[in-house]
């Protein structure tokens, strides 16, 4: 629903206050390989006072004295019932690490882990020998062990299968499940140690932990005849091979695992390594552990990459501690961590958001009134006419270059400020030049409750509480539109270099699918169609799995860059960097993916022609969860003497009532893009830029928007061709708002000498309602 801003001035009420998260208890420090030493209990984590620095540096110096760092807890994040969680760009915690603590074909969740909340609604569930271990008090007791438990914890789950679980029972039983047999039995907890711990610790009463120290020293003593039998070799190679692959995959992943884990402390001497040096995280951002993780978790690719310790020193909350054993690794590493911190604050900070209104270049304004179409969460405007002569045409005049200018120096920063910030964002990003329709979501309500004029309505989109964005929704017929391109022969050229008429181009065909259910708000389906060369019929070439940004959303997950002008006598144009998030087709639900191996195209006696009546072209089982599809069929041409690219499209939306079998009457609306093939090439490196790396090609304006004339000029003459190549597409697409005081009221009576009434048509003009079904559609790249 649009949201209205009540209030004549602006802003809105006071939001309600969130509450602040509870800091976490920190658990006890790692323990000494020690029997039975008691040590003082954990302590609350205090953060302490931040340093006054204003930017990044690293000083380089040795401490003294650098104590181990306290282990963090880290929140669970439950998986998706459709679909699996997706990689992200950073190594995760593998599974059998010290951060996890079941094993593998285990369904049990992660032991003491969670956030604050769910431990202290799980303190009501523990036993009392599980709860001393929660809250942090030392050990009871602990097992020696000869060597680290990885290296011999397969014996130990055989030894374990015949004298505490039981001869029935299977090796998938086996795991992490012997040590809560060895739980229920003694009343004691044993926590299960991790790769290379040389220690099994044990809490509870003494009874208790001699209990559970007694089980375990007989499974220890049966180790030893197990390891000869388990190096036998299989029987049944064959059978049991995918599985002995799994095995040692999994092995290497712990083993993994458990390097890196020593990486995230301290090392036990700082004496061996020669070079130690100290990074100062900046306080004017994000802090350093909601940036990079309790334990600097993001920072793990450069830990494996140079097999360096990064922590965070206890007592200097605002520092990283870089170790190693060479002075060119510790500068590299170093400029790493400037690139990674540069990277965050341009992810944070780096969302333009301008929006701007074009003044009527022909003088002709009165009021600006608010359209709410029906079931539409947004409105959008008309304009009524006056036309001015005289002194006032004058004024206006003078006033309407003025707002040029401030609109231009507003489109020309933030364009600039976007691309220098983008440089150091990492993912998929994509920049289109959009033309549609405008509309807002969030607005400051008119002072006269009815219409703005233009000034009112001018600072009214200035404001930051105003939310909007484009959509498709071009305000003329289709048949004129058509019309328009293949005569403008002074703007448009053909896609294709062999073909010499307008008229002669191929049809684009692709689809965006929204699913029912719990994948509605997660997932989205992207095919695009061709035609192999020679080949009649189309197939599908391409296909993209991504997340939406929300039904329609502007509120949440800003684009890096939003420019929206409100062009009241052409069409609406948006510019725009959007973050995009993809999906492997391996982490989507098996299916979803066989759903999209169904989808066909079917081709009918209209296919070619982009105004006929709409028809659906793709096909695919009814029984498949769509809730909502979009069929884009494209035309593109070049714009003339450029390397850009301009792309009318029509967009078909089949929805499916709730209940219903058939999906419904297709709705039709239009929109267009021009853009730069050079601007996917150069955004392009984002997907794959390693941590600590920024992008390779110069950040600046002429690198997007070069010159037809070569020039290095301050003014970036490059930008204003290209914003005036956009401003004749958008004239060329419009008038989009026509609207009379007839149309609207009744005439009133004559306001004086200079002001006359001027009718203007407006029979180009679409109705609303063939467009309103769109704008709760995400396009995805589709527009």
């Amino acid at each position: 629903m649009s949201s209205e801003w009540q209030l004549v001035g602006y802003g809105r009420e006071s939001l309600k206050p969130h509450a602040s998260k509870a800091t976490p208890a920190k658990p006890t420090k790692p323990i000494q390989p020690v029997q039975t030493q008691p040590t003082d209990p954990a302590q609350p984590v205090q953060r302490p006072e931040p340093v006054c620095k204003d930017q990044a540096t690293a000083s380089k110096t040795q401490p003294e004295t650098l104590k181990r760092p306290q282990k963090q807890q880290k929140a669970q994040v439950p998986y998706s019932q459709a679909l699996k969680r997706p990689a992200p760009h950073i190594a995760t915690q593998p599974r059998g690490s010290y951060q996890s603590a079941r094993g593998r074909g285990s369904s049990n969740a992660k032991r003491g882990q969670g956030t604050p909340a769910q431990q202290s609604s799980r303190l009501f569930s523990d036993s009392p020998a599980k709860s001393k271990w929660r809250v942090g008090t030392p050990p009871t007791a602990s097992v020696r062990l000869s060597i680290p438990w990885g290296s011999f914890k397969h014996e130990f789950f055989a030894a374990a299968r015949s004298s505490v679980m039981g001869s029935d029972s299977s090796a998938t039983q086996c795991r992490y499940e012997v040590f809560e047999v060895i739980n229920r039995k003694t009343g004691a907890y044993v926590k299960p140690p991790h790769f290379s711990d040389p220690l099994i610790h044990i809490w509870g009463e003494l009874s208790q932990a001699a209990s559970a120290q007694d089980i375990l020293q007989q499974v220890l003593n049966k180790c030893k005849s197990i390891s000869t039998t388990l190096k036998k070799k299989s029987e049944w190679a064959r059978i049991h091979g995918h599985s002995e692959t799994k095995e040692a995959r999994f092995e290497l992943q712990e083993r993994h695992g458990a390097i890196l884990q020593q990486l995230r402390r301290p090392p036990e001497s700082l004496a061996m390594y020669p070079e130690q040096l100290l990074f100062l995280w900046p306080r004017d951002g994000p802090s350093l552990r909601d940036s990079l993780g309790p334990q600097l978790e993001a920072l793990d690719t450069i830990r494996a990459k140079f097999a360096c310790h990064l922590y965070i020193p206890n007592g200097l909350a605002d520092f990283i501690c870089v170790v190693g054993c060479d002075h060119d690794t510790i500068k590299e590493i170093v400029r790493r961590l400037r690139t990674k911190w540069s990277e965050i604050i341009a992810s944070i900070s780096v969302k333009a958001k301008v929006y701007v209104v074009e003044p009527p270049p022909s003088g002709t304004v009165s009021k600006i009134l608010t359209e709410k179409p029906r079931n539409a969460p947004f409105v959008e405007f008309a304009l009524v006419r006056d036309k001015i002569e005289g002194t006032a045409l004058q004024q206006w005049l003078a006033r309407a270059a003025m707002i040029r200018s401030k609109n231009d120096t507003r489109l020309l920063n933030a364009i600039e400020r976007s691309l220098r910030g983008v440089a150091f964002v990492r993912g998929h990003l994509r920049m289109r030049v959009n033309l549609g329709s405008f509309v807002l979501y969030e607005y400051r309500r008119p002072v006269n409750g009815k219409s703005y004029d233009f000034e009112e309505f001018r600072e009214m989109l200035l404001h930051e509480q105003t939310k909007g964005r484009l959509i498709p929704g071009l305000k003329t017929k289709q048949d004129n539109l058509l019309q328009r391109c293949y005569e403008a022969t002074d703007l448009l050229a053909p896609y294709e270099r062999t073909s010499s008429s307008l008229k002669d181009h191929e049809l684009l065909y692709s689809v965006n699918f929204e699913f029912q259910g719990s994948n509605t708000a997660m997932l989205r389906l992207e095919a695009e169609f061709a035609k192999s060369p020679g080949a009649h019929e189309y197939e599908v070439t391409q296909r993209r799995w991504l997340r939406p940004r929300g039904s329609g959303s502007v509120t949440e997950n800003r684009p890096p860059l939003q420019i929206g002008v409100v062009d009241l006598e052409r069409s609406d144009w948006q510019i725009e960097i959007k973050s995009l998030e993809f999906y492997e087709a391996s982490a989507i639900d098996s299916k979803l993916r066989a759903f999209s191996h169904s989808v066909r195209f079917q081709r009918s006696s209209d296919t070619g022609d982009i105004c006929a009546a709409p028809r659906r072209k793709v096909i695919f089982p009814d029984s498949d969860p769509v809730s909502r599809f979009v069929e884009k069929t494209a035309i593109r041409y070049r714009l003339k003497g450029t390397n850009y690219i301009f792309e009318i499209a029509r967009y078909d939306e089949y929805s499916r009532p709730r209940g219903a079998a058939l999906f419904g009457t297709a709705s039709v609306s239009w929109g267009a893009s021009v853009f730069d093939p050079n601007w996917d090439n150069l955004l392009g490196e984002h997907a794959n830029l390693p941590v600590g790396h920024s992008a390779r090609y110069s950040p600046d304006l002429h690198t997007f928007f070069p010159s037809r004339k070569p020039s290095s000029e301050p003014n970036y003459p490059g930008v204003w061709e290209f914003i005036g190549l956009v401003r004749l597409v958008a004239e060329l697409l419009g008038p989009v708002r026509a609207l009379t005081e007839h149309a609207m009221h009744p005439a009133p009576a004559s306001r004086g000498a200079n002001i006359k009434k001027e009718p203007i048509p407006s029979n180009d003009a679409v109705a609303v309602g063939d467009r309103g079904g769109m704008l709760d559609a995400d396009l995805g790249t589709l527009f």
